[in-house]
């Protein structure tokens, strides 16, 4: 008999500028939830761009975007944005330990650049 051990890690960080982040690591997938003022968007929005190297991510950044990205074949996310949101939600299994790491340093960065 099989069993399955879980564990969840949360983070949230908030501050009176109207910041607020939460980061939720499970057993099998990986969760990014930022809040800010919306003004930052068009920043936020850029570095994600910049860091996956993919201009054609955001052809309109005051559009909201609620989809699944699948970049080559071993990079897969959820990405929801909205003008002073932006969510990221990854399965461990769906992609490489290399892409995994580079999906949570990108929010590394993004809490770096809204704290």
């Amino acid at each position: 008999m099989a069993t399955t051990l879980s564990f969840m890690v949360g983070c949230n960080f908030g501050n009176r500028n109207g910041h607020s982040i939460a980061v939720t690591k499970t057993s099998s997938s990986y969760q990014f939830k930022a809040k800010f003022p919306d003004r930052k968007t068009t920043q936020v929005l850029n570095y994600i761009k910049q860091t996956l190297h993919e201009d054609k991510l955001f052809s309109n950044p005051e559009q909201d975007r609620d989809s699944e990205i699948n970049l080559g074949d071993t990079l897969r996310f959820h990405l929801s944005t909205a003008p002073g949101k932006v969510g990221l939600h990854f399965n461990w299994q769906d992609n490489s330990p290399q892409n995994c790491k580079k999906l949570e340093d990108l929010c590394a960065g993004i809490k770096s650049k809204l704290i």
